[in-house]
């Protein structure tokens, strides 16, 4: 899956839990994301309406991220998600495609670090 590159809130406001929001990716297709739960210790969202290819064997990905402070200055991150497949068929291919997820959300991981980084030095 591509990098979103744009997005829009369609309800609620962003980033509350509730609100849903429209996420265009760099490959032209797009998403809709859903905040469960925003708390400074945990964040849960779900992901469905895949207009690429996952769209076909996707019905939702939802993901847990948690925050634990492990020292002064320090915050251990932990990032989990599940991926439910539409059906017994799509099962297999959402395992046999396990990589291009796991890329997909490493690097949604290492975007998010950044910002992270470049809000704290400025």
């Amino acid at each position: 899956m591509a990098p979103p590159i744009e997005g829009k809130v369609l309800e609620g406001d962003w980033p509350q839990a509730g609100a849903v929001r429209w996420l265009r990716l760099e490959d032209g297709h797009y998403v809709i994301e859903r905040i469960l739960l925003n708390e400074p210790e945990r964040f849960e969202y779900q992901i469905w309406v895949f207009t690429n290819a996952a769209g076909r064997a996707v019905e939702q990905i939802l993901g847990v991220q948690t925050f634990t402070e492990v020292g002064a200055g320090e915050t251990r991150f932990d990032w989990t998600y599940s991926i439910k497949p539409k059906n017994a068929f799509a099962r297999w291919i959402v395992n046999s495609r396990r990589d291009a997820f796991d890329a997909y959300l490493s690097g949604a991981t290492e975007r998010m670090v950044a910002a992270v980084r470049t809000k704290a030095e400025g």
